[in-house]
């Protein structure tokens, strides 16, 4: 049995070119982002007997890992989009310097990709093409899979053997044995019994941003069209309240004192208020997703009462989607009205906790004519942050399944093996080093900016709404303008999240090892 697996943190590799990369007492404020699924992982794995080890790669690179690597059976990498092309040459470093480790990659962007991973096309910058170099892809959770990986030593004929009997100790996991044959699962890895979850090993953390991360249920109670998530999960999954107060309890005698609530949404409304009594009278700054209502309800989901004794427990953000301005597109999002938005931010505000409000720009339908709206909206609402971003198509969703149900058209059907290089182009042509120069042509010729943006994101323009003609790059040039208008027009903090805000917080108090 392979007995030991390093966990590589990979943050830097595009996530950067949206966030302030300011640092605060010695912290950086994208670096050293903790992940919130190593904790959970590395505990796991630890109480089923193996040694685990976690490398940032942010912080010490190819070179550092290659000999961190070296006392490891496996190494196992995080993939977002936004780390794609660093993780993909140090996957290629490693099989290229250590053989016969065994090199497991999972993350969110597998859940997006899945078999197609194998179809990558070879990177400009490596020349290699990942799959070459990676042993073993996990979508999904990693509990089970990892552990299944390291049980077999890495045995990628014993390891396909159960994937193609669906042996659920093998879900989620994709691989190619000896053969050269691939076996892939037809169901991601999902734990369904979240009572097996040991505390997390919050300490493996130390000395990176001191916030903990507290996760109450897996999946999500909702299925919007646009989330590939109701793909993945069939059922919402939920903790105990004593297992939920453990970990909470654990985080606080390690020193915590900031946390975030890593559920999709805390619903339903009685578990916002066991959250509440359970951080009440610690000190505890706490954040999380929170739900503002639903197309069918014509009151904000949370009572005002339950947002109150939210905030005098220690919450002093919550995130709330929004997505649009568009009544209609509330309707088919099955979003709430525009007007329980205004009277939660107004909750909000009465109670004092400081909201921060997601938008999509030009949805299925949607005209500029709506983001004029929704600049009105935010100027009426002036919440105290709001994050926004051009809608995306996102693989395996209902609108990428039926997008003709949607008024879409698919210009490329295979867009997802360009997402990383897509995310790479959108974060050169929008990030923040670049606001102050895009301010400028915006006000001086925003004809030219479009033109740009149309001529630099050609390769990403991978769908167009067949009623109104827009597409990606059109609500690219759309979020520099709704960007400039608020910050012309309102005290609204712009592209900061609740996460961000609880991230400064944390280290402006180096509570947790100081």
């Amino acid at each position: 049995m392979a007995n030991s697996l390093l966990l590589v943190k990979s943050i830097v590799g595009g996530a950067e070119a949206f966030f302030k990369a300011d640092e605060i007492n010695g912290y950086h404020m994208v670096r050293d982002l903790p992940q919130p699924s190593i904790p959970v992982l590395s505990s796991w794995l630890k109480n089923k007997g193996f040694r685990v080890g976690i490398f940032d790669l942010d912080r010490g690179g190819v070179a550092g890992l290659l000999k961190a690597a070296f006392d490891y059976d496996a190494v196992g990498f995080y993939l977002s989009f936004s780390s794609h092309f660093p993780v993909q040459e140090a996957t290629q470093r490693l099989k290229e310097t250590l053989p016969g480790k065994t090199v497991i990659v999972g993350g969110p962007s597998l859940g997006n990709l899945r078999e197609d991973f194998y179809r990558l096309a070879k990177a400009k910058k490596t020349g290699g093409r990942f799959a070459d170099y990676v042993d073993f892809l996990v979508y999904g959770e990693g509990e089970i899979a990892l552990e299944t990986i390291l049980r077999h030593e890495g045995n990628a004929d014993e390891i396909g053997a159960m994937v193609d009997r669906e042996d659920p100790a093998a879900d989620g996991i994709y691989c190619r044995d000896s053969s050269g044959k691939l076996h892939l699962s037809k169901k991601p890895a999902v734990l369904e019994d979240l009572s097996l979850l040991p505390i997390p090993d919050f300490e493996i953390n130390e000395g990176l941003i001191p916030v903990a991360y507290i996760e109450t249920s897996r999946g999500c109670a909702y299925r919007c069209p646009f989330c590939e998530m109701p793909a993945m999960y069939e059922t919402r999954r939920t903790k105990e309240r004593d297992q939920i107060e453990k970990e909470i309890n654990r985080a606080y005698e390690l020193g915590f004192r900031h946390m975030v609530v890593t559920d999709p949404s805390i619903y339903p409304t009685s578990r916002m208020e066991m959250l509440s009594e359970l951080f009440a009278g610690k000190g505890i700054e706490w954040t999380g997703y929170a739900r503002p209502g639903t197309w069918k309800g014509l009151r904000p989901y949370y009572a005002e009462e339950t947002l109150r004794q939210a905030h005098e427990s220690g919450c002093v953000s919550l995130f709330f989607g929004g997505e649009s301005a568009n009544e209609g597109t509330q309707k088919m999002y099955g979003k709430p009205h525009l007007d329980v938005m205004r009277e939660t931010e107004a909750m909000c505000k009465r109670v004092g906790i400081h909201s921060c409000w997601s938008f999509m720009l030009l949805n299925p339908n949607e005209t500029v004519a709506d983001i004029d709206r929704l600049i009105e909206l935010l100027v009426e609402m002036e919440p105290g942050m709001v994050v926004f971003g051009p809608f995306s198509l996102l693989p395996n969703s209902r609108m990428d399944q039926f997008p003709e149900r949607y008024n879409l058209k698919l210009k490329d059907p295979d867009y997802k093996l360009k997402a990383p290089d897509v995310y790479a182009r959108f974060a050169n042509s929008a990030g923040m080093d670049k606001r102050e120069q895009v301010d400028r042509l915006l006000k001086k010729a925003p004809w030219l900016l479009r033109l740009i943006l149309k001529f630099k994101l050609a390769d990403a323009n991978y769908f167009r709404c067949t009623k109104t003609g827009l597409d990606f790059a059109d609500g690219v040039f759309q979020m520099i303008r709704l960007d400039a208008a608020l910050r012309e027009r309102t005290n609204i903090e712009v592209g900061k999240s609740n996460y961000e805000m609880m991230y400064e917080s944390a280290v402006r108090h180096k509570t947790a090892g100081s």
